[in-house]
């Protein structure tokens, strides 16, 4: 079986934030996201999986609500690369 992976940066961040784990999207993050969600909505995602920081998790939040209600935090993607064996399509933010 094949399987598509689709790799997403994070959105614009908001650079007055200094915690790292905590900053949130810039307007223009919030902005782009809509461009993310627009791109994945018809690629029928099997499974997301994020960083747990704040503007990751924002940057696809649309997306996973309107398809999937669901997404994996992980740490480090090498761990998430045994989840997503089988699977059609996977994006990792």
């Amino acid at each position: 079986m094949k399987t598509t992976v689709y790799f997403v940066r994070h959105a614009q961040p908001n650079y007055k934030n200094h915690d790292d784990m905590l900053r949130e999207l810039s307007a223009k993050g919030l902005q782009d996201r809509k461009l993310v969600t627009n791109f994945l909505k018809d690629k029928e995602i099997d499974m997301v999986f994020s960083s747990p920081y704040k503007r990751a998790v924002d940057t696809v939040k649309d997306f996973v609500w309107r398809q999937l209600s669901y997404v994996f935090f992980v740490r480090s993607f090498d761990c998430a690369l045994f989840y997503f064996c089988g699977m059609k399509r996977c994006v990792f933010v």
